[in-house]
């Protein structure tokens, strides 16, 4: 389970991770402490730890700054001066080289026609 915390300052944050922690021991869970960790999506900040952006379903979410006209709106309409930035996770992107190297080595000896279906079903996923 992921849990997103979003608020103007650090202390906001902190605030909610209490809240919710509170909220899940009457029903006997409890919040990882070796996964739960509080990071910012553009930038380095004191308090924060971890990689810039957000990595969630193999793939990475990170905010960029940029021209106001280049970037996302909010859900009131007006313009920020940030945009999102969406690529697979280096996990994912490591994972799955090594998963294309090995059919090379298990089907190194095989002709090339089952060597190109196992490969296509390794990239298509």
């Amino acid at each position: 389970m992921t849990l997103s915390f979003s608020g103007k300052t650090l202390a906001d944050v902190q605030k909610s991770k209490q809240l919710v922690c509170k909220f899940l021991k009457p029903i006997s869970l409890n919040l990882s402490t070796e996964k739960t960790y509080i990071g910012h999506s553009m930038i380095h900040e004191p308090g924060t730890s971890g990689s810039i952006g957000l990595d969630f379903l193999s793939y990475n979410f990170k905010n960029i700054t940029c021209f106001k006209h280049r970037g996302v709106k909010s859900i009131r309409g007006i313009k920020q001066n940030f945009k999102l930035i969406t690529k697979p996770s280096s996990y994912a992107v490591i994972n799955h080289k090594a998963a294309i190297s090995q059919v090379l080595i298990d089907f190194k000896r095989a002709p090339i026609g089952r060597v190109m279906e196992r490969l296509s079903s390794c990239i298509q996923g």
